[in-house]
């Protein structure tokens, strides 16, 4: 705001109409423009999430420090580009240039920040409607049922390495020659066994597809063996939630708070079955809306390998057992 001053300024040459120009700037941004398209003309950061968590610090830090960034050049090469615009004396060729230079390298700089800013928010939105599209072109496909899970998971910095065994049975009236299972899409699936041989799988974002040896007849019963790695991608969490609800902003009094649907960092972690980080069967609640899927309950045991630092909470007896510089629970 200070950059644009001195460049009003020495455009116009009249503080009057500068302070007029600057009041209207700044109702139109705190009014109209700073919440859509993603935030972009903010230029006060009245609508970021800026809301600080004990936990995660910032929300969004990297989008955050981008935007403000691309704010800062925007100032700057004002700053650079005023003195040329004032009617005094010439200074020498050199200091012209080399003040247009850093002016006009701001601005390319401010353009491209600007983009990416943007392009990174469409990106994601574009994501989740592929998402969506594709579990809409599975939603009459029907899968077998989940009696009961185990499932170890070693928790590392911001990554989770799973192996999940899950015993399934066929209550369908067909015959599943492939079974259809649900799993977050930053998760990579790295083998699927049966009975200790491997099986022909396919993964497609959040869609695993896998091909039993034989055909699955009516209460036919199989145990697979699914292990998988990688971090939480929460672009899939809440896909029948629609954009508009999705992308808007989480407000409490005059902040903006982050809004994240799971934390797996170095000292804090925190897992709900709305971010798949366990594979389920068939399509995620909601994402084949209007078609409702049946809700699923199973038994299941959990073992949760991570540093001594931190306590593993979830449902049931716990059971603690030391290991060199980690906790089992």
């Amino acid at each position: 705001m200070i950059g644009l001053a001195f460049f009003l300024s020495s455009l116009l040459r009249s503080q009057a109409v500068v302070f007029l120009l600057l009041l209207a700037y700044s109702f139109l941004v705190l009014v109209f423009l700073g919440a859509p398209f993603f935030g972009l003309f903010d230029a006060y950061a009245f609508y970021l999430p800026l809301m600080w968590s004990d936990f995660i610090g910032l929300g969004s830090i990297g989008s955050i420090l981008q935007i403000r960034l691309a704010y800062v050049l925007l100032g700057l090469s004002f700053f650079f580009i005023s003195p040329l615009l004032f009617k005094r004396l010439r200074q020498s060729a050199f200091s012209i240039m080399v003040s247009g230079s850093l002016s006009i390298v701001c601005l390319v700089l401010v353009v491209i920040l600007g983009f990416s800013y943007t392009n990174s928010h469409l990106v994601d939105r574009n994501f989740r409607e592929q998402l969506k599209e594709s579990s809409q072109a599975y939603r009459e496909t029907l899968s077998p049922s989940i009696r009961s899970y185990d499932i170890q998971l070693k928790h590392k910095s911001d990554t989770i390495s799973v192996t999940a065994q899950l015993d399934m049975v066929n209550e369908t009236p067909t015959a599943l020659d492939e079974i259809l299972m649900t799993i977050n899409p930053g998760l990579k699936v790295e083998f699927v066994n049966q009975s200790g041989g491997p099986l022909n799988f396919r993964q497609d974002n959040h869609l695993l597809h896998i091909t039993p040896t034989e055909p699955l007849q009516f209460e036919d019963s199989i145990v697979l063996t699914i292990s998988y790695s990688g971090k939480i991608d929460e672009r899939y969490c809440f896909l029948d939630i629609e954009k508009e609800r999705y992308e808007s902003r989480y407000r409490l009094w005059i902040y903006d708070i982050p809004k994240h649907y799971a934390f797996v960092t170095s000292d804090f972690v925190h897992l709900t079955p709305e971010c798949g980080w366990y594979p389920i069967s068939g399509l995620p609640p909601g994402a084949a809306y209007p078609t409702m899927a049946a809700p699923s309950y199973s038994k299941y045991t959990l073992k949760v390998l991570t540093s001594e630092e931190l306590t593993a909470i979830s449902q049931g007896k716990p059971e603690t057992e030391s290991l060199e510089n980690q906790i089992q629970y």
